[in-house]
Order: structure tokens, then C-alpha cells, then sequence
């Protein structure tokens, strides 16, 4: 799905449509927090409901990201907070096109070795 308004494009893991409503659902292999989901799994889902939005002419107002390890999914409601820190977090990124900074590094040993980025994060690192 693309917006051109938005200047972004994506894809949905799966859309449930009941009673003529859509909701985007985002399939997670990893663990969920103790409470709801995962910040960066909010906003992909807010992504992809103003995909929605935008695609099918409707407004998205739930989505659901399904952890698959614990078999559980979870309600993210799309309210005016959340499209608020999906559109800062659009614009910080625009900054750093834009201006062609690069953005700080955040090594995380758990997360790093099942990175599609690390050799380019690792290199980037030896520069320095």
C-alpha cells in the first residue's frame, strides 16, 4: 500500500474486515511486555492503519498485534496520542533524509546478532 500524501509505503501482515470495518494485524514472534505491546510495534501498526485509511477510504480505530509465542493478541487502540508519536517519529526521520545525518547507534547484544543491519552497524562502529 503507498500514501503519496504521506510519503509512505508498507504492507500489513493481515487485514480482518468485520461488519465493514478494517483492522490491520501485525504478527509478532517475539515475546510481548507484561502490558499491552511493544512501542515499535504501536507504531508499525499506526502505519499501517493510515495505509488503510488511505487505500480503502475508511477510518481504522483497533488493531491487534498477535504474539505468536505466547498465542496471544493484543488491542491497540488508534487514538489521537499514538498518531501524534507515529507522525514525530515520521518527522525525525525526514530529518535525518533530509540532512543526512546518522543516526546514534543503540547496540543491544540480544537483539543485534538477528540484525539484517549488523555488519553495517558493526563497520560503522569500527570508523569510529
Amino acid at each position: 500500500m503507498r500514501d503519496t500524501q504521506l510519503d509512505i509505503v508498507g504492507t500489513c501482515d493481515k487485514i480482518e474486515i468485520i461488519d465493514g470495518k478494517y483492522f490491520p494485524i501485525s504478527i509478532k514472534s517475539s515475546n510481548p511486555p507484561l502490558k499491552g505491546v511493544w512501542d515499535g510495534d504501536a507504531i508499525e501498526l499506526i502505519a499501517a492503519a493510515l495505509l488503510i485509511e488511505n487505500e480503502f477510504d475508511t477510518e481504522v480505530f483497533v488493531g491487534f498485534v498477535d504474539y505468536l509465542k505466547l498465542g496471544e493478541r493484543r488491542v491497540v487502540v488508534m487514538d489521537a496520542n499514538l498518531r501524534k508519536s507515529f507522525f514525530r517519529i515520521l518527522n525525525e526521520v525526514d530529518d535525518i533524509i533530509t540532512n543526512e545525518i546518522m543516526p546514534e547507534i543503540k547496540k543491544d547484544n540480544k537483539k543485534c546478532h538477528k540484525c539484517v543491519y549488523n555488519l553495517i552497524c558493526n563497520q560503522e562502529a569500527d570508523f569510529e
